[in-house]
């Protein structure tokens, strides 16, 4: 039961996240997404089919909990591509308020910021 759990929150998620973060699923972020929708699904019927059937109760078990640790570490991938979108947005709106501050001091944070921004963004195209 706690991996059925575990596969619908993970289901909800992936929705979650294609409804809210659109530009963010591209290319092979797409695929890969895609990919771990179909093998969620999946999950979720072999344990809707496991439940029952006469199969091996230590067994069904022993899947479940690799099915949950699975299920956990792909939810906090996109709980960490969700902070990253988060943290980007946020940076950017500093970014452009400060810019119209002028001074030695808010020249450099602008760079210091930008650089920032350059960096965070790195990680988001190699999904």
């Amino acid at each position: 039961m706690e991996g059925y759990i575990a596969v619908i929150s993970l289901l909800h998620i992936l929705e979650q996240f294609q409804e809210i973060h659109p530009v963010l699923i591209q290319g092979q972020t797409a695929k890969t997404l895609e990919s771990l929708h179909n093998t969620a699904e999946y999950f979720q019927n072999f344990l809707e089919e496991a439940s029952k059937s006469r199969f091996d109760p230590e067994k069904i078990k022993s899947i479940e909990e690799i099915i949950i640790s699975a299920a956990s570490d792909a939810e906090d991938v996109i709980e960490m591509c969700w902070t990253w979108d988060f943290l980007i947005d946020s940076i950017s709106r500093s970014y452009r308020m400060l810019q119209h501050v002028e001074g030695d001091i808010m020249q450099g944070l602008d760079e210091n910021l930008g650089i920032v921004v350059r960096r965070l963004m790195e990680p988001l195209s190699d999904l």
